[in-house]
């Protein structure tokens, strides 16, 4: 199909499948880009938030190549293999009233089958023993379509395969998002950072690798003891004599009550609560303990997604109510705006995740590159920058010969498919563009709106 050339900005492609969004809102009008800055290097554009292939801190790499082959870790490849995966495929627990909902749904379904056969007599003698082979296969029934949620209890051999499967994805994604407060305020010097959940250490690693020259303390809460240990040991370099390489570490098992960080930061944590109510309680603890940012990561699954989307509304209800103190927050990233999620709107929603390359642990089994897919979400204090309203692309940017197609979520919470000439938007935006990928904003303005119809031939 070949189109004609027009004034669309912003338009209705689905006939093309280009990407999983090939389904999304289809409008009749238009949407046009002006750029808000000059570009001096289009691969350099302010807008930018990737990083090239993200390598593990030296001295890291050193200790896990000693604990290797203390605790040989090629033995057990297939234990951490399978661990890994099933972190990464975790759903979350399913709450009381959607069990109630679906045990309901079910025995409406099972009564209906009983009639229908003719074994549901309610003046007959055995009424008891129907109710009962009743509720037996709604129970079979529902343990067979719900999910089998159990809290991790780490001990020290299930440290050992966290550190050796995840420890280097975490850190990559941390890493990932902290670049984006650093790119997007350079003058950002943070004194002190806390990471709730932190198992192994990876944000304190990534915080460190960050902001290492002002940051003078460091809070690791765990409700694990072992995870604790290991975290220590890392730390010390192996050996509990030695002098830690990051100095200002404190180890907590729960939140400590009088400590306010000026980033405080939850990675892969929130998924591991029993309930919403327990997430929604430990984000609002968390943003109290905020100063500055609170940065929160999920797995880049619906489930990651959805864990995300639920902390965004809480705080973003609280800011707006004054529930909290200081409520002054606003999104920060990845969100251009503060209105509902497009993304979950569309006719085949996928999640809003965004991806990190990086190089792993030097261990036998793993690939010289690999790729972390994550959700975030960044909840700042203070005023929104100028820059806020910049869309952010949400989806692999695709170049094709003299046009661009990028998927934005833009500022008036719409998600929109632009195909981008140099024609229509000019050489800056046209270049700009190209040279951006999965995960930057684009430093354009949306203006407003133009009663266009697209044609096709």
């Amino acid at each position: 199909m070949r189109w004609r050339q027009h004034r669309l900005t912003i338009h209705c492609f689905s006939l093309c499948r280009v990407s999983p969004f090939h389904a999304f809102n289809r409008r009749s009008s238009t949407l046009r880009l002006q750029p808000c800055v000059k570009v001096e290097s289009f691969r350099k554009q302010p807008g930018q938030q990737s990083l090239n292939a993200v390598h593990m801190p030296q001295p890291l790499k050193e200790l896990t190549r000693t604990l290797g082959k203390k605790y040989p870790m090629s033995s057990i490849s297939d234990e951490i293999a399978g661990f890994t995966n099933y972190l990464l495929k975790r759903k979350l627990p399913v709450e009381d009233t959607a069990l109630q909902v679906s045990a309901m749904k079910i025995e409406e379904e099972v009564r209906k089958q009983f009639v229908s056969e003719g074994c549901l007599e309610e003046n007959s003698p055995s009424v008891r023993e129907q109710e009962k082979r009743i509720q037996n296969i709604v129970l079979k029934n529902l343990r067979n379509i719900t999910y089998c949620w159990r809290p991790l209890n780490y001990q020290d051999a299930l440290c050992r395969l966290y550190m050796a499967g995840r420890m280097d994805g975490i850190f990559a994604a941390t890493m990932r998002v902290f670049g984006e407060i650093e790119r997007r305020i350079p003058d950002f010097a943070p004194h002190s950072v806390m990471d709730f959940g932190s198992g192994t250490g990876s944000s304190i690693w990534a915080a460190w690798q960050t902001w290492g020259e002002n940051l003078h303390n460091y809070h690791a809460v765990d409700l694990s003891a072992s995870m604790n240990s290991l975290a220590k040991l890392l730390i010390k370099g192996g050996e509990e004599i030695k002098r830690p390489l990051i100095r200002g570490v404190h180890f907590h098992t729960v939140l400590p009550p009088k400590v306010h960080c000026d980033v405080v930061v939850a990675t892969y944590t929130l998924s591991e609560l029993p309930g919403m109510k327990e997430r929604v309680e430990a984000v609002c603890s968390l943003w109290k303990k905020t100063k500055c940012f609170l940065v929160l990561i999920e797995n880049g699954t619906r489930s990651g997604h959805d864990v995300i989307l639920e902390a965004r509304d809480t705080l973003i209800k609280e800011s707006r109510n004054g529930i909290t103190e200081n409520c002054d927050g606003y999104v920060f990233a990845p969100c251009p705006h503060e209105q509902q999620c497009p993304l979950p709107q569309q006719t085949k929603p996928l999640p809003c995740s965004f991806v990190q390359k990086y190089h792993p642990f030097p261990f036998p089994w793993n690939e010289p590159i690999k790729v972390e897919k994550f959700s975030f979400l960044i909840f700042s204090r203070g005023q929104k920058a100028v820059d806020q309203d910049w869309p952010r692309i949400v989806q692999p940017v695709l170049c094709r010969a003299r046009h661009v197609h990028c998927h934005l979520c833009c500022a008036d919470g719409t998600f929109q498919h632009a195909i981008i000439t140099r024609k229509k938007h000019g050489r800056d935006v046209y270049r700009t563009t190209r040279a951006c990928t999965w995960g930057d904003r684009l430093p354009v303005k949306l203006l407003p709106q133009e009663d266009n119809a697209v044609e096709e031939e």
